[in-house]
């Protein structure tokens, strides 16, 4: 079955709106909400950048800028002044900085050499490789709360905060994408292009195509 635009935004709104209803003034607010638009950022990207399963960080953070462009992708996160909140997440991961993202996993403790290669990458003028870093920081985020051991605190506040503005700002412009470019009408343009008329069939393929 085609992937189907309508029912993914649908979904996607659902989603959107159960965000909108926490409270990001308290830690199990700030954590909720940004849980809840990553929920919405991962309907779009599965539904965008279709995968087997075990390839959900590349669908995240390399397949769908890939598919958006970077450059959209860029503007939803800094366009009309917006850019203070990237600022914001390098100046925290920054060597020195308040916060780390990535754990060694021998032992736990911070991955120092990992933290200040996305940091660099965070500032970098490629746009397709600071996209890629910020994504990666949202990622990083999400597998954190998930699957990590930070503490639900005000300090950690700080940085939701941010992160959850830069991600409802991804999500949002990735709804008005797939609004604009639905899936299936492009895999249908594919297929007409790549399909060989029926009249035009050998007589012995339109038999087989009919069986």
């Amino acid at each position: 079955m085609l992937p189907n635009a309508k029912t993914t935004l649908q979904s996607c709104g659902r989603s959107l709106e159960k965000a909108g209803s926490y409270d990001d003034a308290t830690p199990a607010g700030a954590f909720d909400r940004f849980l809840s638009l990553f929920t919405v950022f991962n309907q779009l990207y599965s539904y965008l950048c279709p995968r087997p399963k075990g390839h959900d960080r590349d669908q995240a953070t390399k397949d769908f800028p890939r598919r958006v462009g970077p450059d959209r992708v860029l503007a939803a996160l800094t366009d009309r002044g917006r850019s203070g909140d990237l600022q914001t997440l390098a100046n925290l991961i920054r060597p020195g900085g308040s916060f780390f993202l990535i754990s060694d996993d021998s032992n736990g403790e911070p991955d120092q050499k990992a933290n200040l290669e996305l940091y660099k990458r965070l500032g970098s003028r490629c746009v397709r490789t600071k996209v890629k870093a910020v994504l990666e920081v949202l990622y990083f985020v999400r597998c954190n709360m998930v699957h990590g051991s930070k503490a639900l605190d005000k300090v950690q506040i700080e940085f939701v905060r941010p992160a959850t503005r830069c991600l409802e700002r991804v999500v949002r412009d990735g709804m008005s994408f797939v609004n604009e470019n639905p899936l299936e009408q492009e895999l249908i343009s594919i297929v007409r292009s790549v399909t060989v008329p029926f009249a035009t069939l050998p007589p012995h393929a339109k038999e087989a195509f009919m069986n």
